[in-house]
């Protein structure tokens, strides 16, 4: 068998009769509790290191994440997800939902009222000599570049 052909299988063994992965067998006989939706993360990459300290337990989410970090989207995933959201979103119970879990979360986290970052203010003005237009952030500045002025000219 070639390197390339081989597959990754985790260990597996019986408990009560039942076949299970060895590292969820582990972390649960380590006090850990696993929901059917969480996933044990070899922190070593390697899948046959059971050691509990090479161990780690996350949510299906947390576990992608954690390995596609940095990685480009294909234009066919990116139309996937886009998809999966609108669908997620046309069905009133979801929008529903989510509409709770984001109030409840503004209700512990509030939104900043200031701004964090402000643009100045420009305005459109007459150089005060030759009545060339200025586009100014200063509004006490009168005076086009060739007039002495400090800002340069827009027309």
């Amino acid at each position: 068998m070639t390197p390339h052909s081989r597959k990754k299988h985790y260990q597996k063994i019986r408990v009560h009769g039942k076949p299970r992965q060895k590292s969820r067998a582990i972390l649960e006989a380590q006090g850990v509790t696993l929901s059917p939706n969480d996933v044990v993360h070899h922190i070593d990459g390697n899948i046959h290191n059971n050691n509990p300290k090479n161990l780690q337990a996350l949510s299906r989410a947390e576990h992608a994440r954690l390995h596609l970090a940095g990685r480009p989207l294909s234009e066919e995933t990116k139309q996937k997800l886009s998809k999966a959201k609108k669908d997620f979103f046309s069905d009133p119970k979801n929008r529903e939902r989510m509409s709770q879990i984001m109030s409840g979360y503004y209700a512990k986290n509030p939104k900043p009222t200031a701004k964090i970052t402000s643009r100045p203010k420009y305005k459109f003005i007459h150089c005060q000599k030759c009545r060339r237009i200025l586009l100014c952030r200063d509004y006490g500045e009168m005076f086009c570049s060739t007039c002495r002025g400090k800002r340069r000219s827009v027309a």
